[in-house]
């Protein structure tokens, strides 16, 4: 908080400067916020008549008829840092962006409050630094907001450096719906659908221990993926692949194991099912990335092939053409 300044009115000649020092030293502030949780709770102070010219949210909160009387008023859906920048905006106009985690808690924030200038500055944002790193979470707010334009461009991070998202840390902190949602996908830059069953491994234990359950019983590890097995292609794996993975993970029965790997090595899909709820597709996804160096490829072999032909072309003029042209005379 700052100290005060006793001729702020007069030396601050701009609002957003007089609101500003309204927020920095709590002067006249008549509520106050208690954001986040714990350990990183923080209070704010706030002034009822600016937030609520600023947002209907807040205009309910303090003026309505089932007006919030706690003191301090709860709210722990929000980061502390991003609802400090959220009050910053309202006072200054002004936000600083620093890093596209923070951006990304502002952005749900925004949305809360209903400040759709502050709202279109964080998608602007999000979109023109989108990375594998934070690719799933955005797409995750993107989708709850319903933010079409956002959606499409993370999905298109994605699938074209899917790998990258897979291994990133964030990866395990998604939700379900985020990872069928990839799983859904026909295009995915990925060498081997291994790559996907590692990473649905890997997310099912981290929800297991959000969970507080045991992350290597397979019947949780099973409940806690949904319709995942069913979206996984299984039968696109070589058998070294499956055998020396899904076949020895937690997730798999030894009946399934076998069952699956009796389908991978032979072309007789009768001699045993396919268990119940797996995938039954045998084909691998479309990898974009190498779909992207093979139209390349093809493009420059295309642009070689006409090159040559417009040189072998020139190399071979007709006498009569060359005599045209340079003044020789050849005799036929």
């Amino acid at each position: 908080m700052s100290f005060p300044c006793f001729d702020w009115q007069t030396s601050k000649e701009k609002l957003s400067e007089r609101g500003e020092y309204l927020f920095d030293t709590g002067l006249w502030s008549d509520c106050k916020f208690i954001v986040g949780q714990e350990p990183e709770q923080r209070i704010f102070n706030g002034h009822k008549l600016f937030l609520a010219m600023s947002s209907p949210i807040f205009e309910t909160m303090f003026f309505g008829s089932t007006a919030e009387k706690d003191d301090p008023i709860p709210i722990r859906d929000v980061q502390s840092e991003a609802f400090k920048i959220l009050l910053q905006y309202i006072y200054t106009e002004k936000a600083e962006f620093t890093s596209f985690k923070l951006v990304c808690e502002l952005y749900y924030c925004a949305n809360r409050y209903m400040l759709p200038s502050l709202v279109r500055q964080c998608t602007e944002y999000l979109c023109t630094n989108l990375s594998p790193k934070g690719a799933c979470r955005a797409y995750e707010l993107a989708k709850l907001f319903e933010k079409c334009e956002l959606m499409d461009d993370c999905l298109d991070i994605i699938c074209t450096m899917t790998s990258e998202v897979l291994n990133e840390s964030s990866w395990k902190d998604i939700g379900l719906a985020t990872l069928l949602t990839v799983l859904d996908q026909e295009d995915l830059e990925i060498s081997s659908e291994i790559e996907l069953f590692i990473a649905v491994e890997k997310w099912a234990k981290s929800e297991c221990c959000r969970k507080l359950i045991d992350p290597t019983n397979r019947e949780n590890l099973r409940s806690v993926i949904g319709d995942a097995f069913s979206k996984i292609r299984f039968l696109s794996l070589t058998p070294q692949e499956f055998a020396t993975g899904p076949a020895v993970s937690p997730m798999f029965s030894q009946d399934e194991a076998f069952a699956i790997l009796l389908n991978i090595c032979t072309d007789d899909k009768t001699l045993v099912l396919v268990p119940e709820d797996f995938c039954t597709i045998s084909y691998s996804r479309t990898n974009l990335k190498n779909k992207t160096l093979q139209t390349s490829s093809t493009s420059n072999l295309k642009n070689t092939t006409l090159q040559t032909s417009s040189t072998s072309s020139q190399q071979h003029i007709p006498p009569r053409a060359e005599q045209d042209l340079f003044g020789i005379r050849y005799k036929y």
